[in-house]
């Protein structure tokens, strides 16, 4: 009985000893991604992304965003359901419009000797 209500006690107050300032909510990360992200809102029925590659592996696929990240492009990795061939697609960029898609494709193709191309996503 004295097992049970100790283990009851540290329960109870692990409960109140939790923080309850919600101050840390407000926190923004600052990233240079901020000026990639042109106003994408709840309201957009799509956006852009640039696909710089698809790889076979999830390993392959990371260890080309390491090296991109490394060049200071913050690149990403989506799975892809539809082909089975190449499950993961390398990407970068989340764009509002196509225009600024395309202001971003020229540079990534110099930087990076891939055979870059635009698409659009559907949410």
């Amino acid at each position: 009985m004295l097992n049970k209500l100790i283990i009851f006690i540290i329960l109870i107050s692990s409960l109140f000893s939790q923080n309850k300032e919600s101050s840390w909510l407000e926190i923004k990360l600052n990233s240079s991604s901020d000026s990639v992200s042109k106003n994408i809102t709840a309201h957009d029925s799509s956006y852009f992304t640039i696909q710089i590659a698809a790889k076979k592996s999830f390993s392959e696929a990371y260890e080309m965003v390491q090296e991109l990240n490394n060049q200071k492009i913050e690149a990403y990795i989506q799975k892809n359901e539809n082909d089975f061939q190449f499950n993961y697609r390398v990407r970068f960029g989340y764009f509002s419009n196509r225009n600024n898609a395309e202001r971003f494709l020229i540079n990534l193709k110099e930087l990076t000797n891939c055979e870059c191309w635009i698409d659009r996503i559907e949410l």
